[in-house]
């Protein structure tokens, strides 16, 4: 299991989508075919980002409307960013989060700290 703040994440993932092709961090899709890529990006797009601050920070809070059911695509392309993560990866000219310095905790370990062993 992978905990991990998806409102951060989903942002993240749009800042790079939002990069012109050709600077650093920038994500895009594959080939120029219009067609092909309309279904992925409405799902892409489903989820509207609402500004926030608190707590001496400013957040985007995802919000999907009731309109737009369909957010799949957008869920496992931070997924895969979560993923990427994990193992490593880092995006050219972004500072790493300050996640990534964190210690591992197993499934076993968090369990028995649910269960105040």
């Amino acid at each position: 299991m992978v905990r991990f703040d998806s409102n951060h994440w989903k942002t993240f993932v749009m800042e790079r989508l939002g990069l012109a092709l050709g600077n650093p961090g920038a994500m895009g899709l594959y080939g120029d075919d219009e067609k092909a890529h309309r279904l992925y990006a409405e799902h892409l797009t489903a989820e509207a980002a609402v500004k926030t601050e608190g707590r001496g920070r400013t957040v985007y809070q995802w919000k999907l409307p009731p309109h737009r059911p369909d957010n799949h695509w957008l869920d496992t392309l931070v997924g895969c960013a979560v993923g990427a993560s994990i193992c490593g990866a880092q995006v050219p000219g972004v500072a790493p989060s300050k996640a990534q310095g964190r210690r591992r905790v197993s499934a076993l370990e968090l369990q028995r700290k649910a269960r105040g062993r």
